[in-house]
Order: structure tokens, then sequence, then C-alpha cells
């Protein structure tokens, strides 16, 4: 599953977890539907940008902390 059908699927779930991690290297390019998702969530959230050797996707140090 897509980061961006995983989200629209966390915006219909009955059951909430405690909290969402919202992967901004993983989303850096939906911004806008993130935007429109998280008033749906419904949770507390943490959003990381993680560095891809911590496990993120790639992309350069730029791109994970400049603006879209």
């Amino acid at each position: 599953m897509d980061s961006i059908a995983a989200l629209a699927q966390a915006t219909r779930l009955r059951r909430l977890p405690d909290l969402f991690e919202l992967r901004l290297d993983a989303l850096r390019h939906s911004l806008e539907e993130v935007n429109q998702a998280i008033p749906k969530l419904g949770a507390r959230l943490i959003l990381t940008a993680r560095h891809p050797a911590e496990g993120g996707l790639e992309g350069s140090t730029r791109a994970r902390v400049e603006p879209c």
C-alpha cells in the first residue's frame, strides 16, 4: 500500500490508535493531501522526516528540510 492510500485508510479507522506517525519523507510530494487528512485523523500526531540511513526514503537533506 502506498503512503497516500495508507493515510486515506487511517482517516476511516473506527478505533483510533494512541497516535499516528506521518512520515514526511514518504509524503513530501503529497502535502496537500496530508493537509486535508490531518483534521480527519482524530488522534495525536508525530511528524517525522527520516534520513535514509534511519530507514527514510531517498532524498537529499535539503529536500527533507526545505518546503516543497
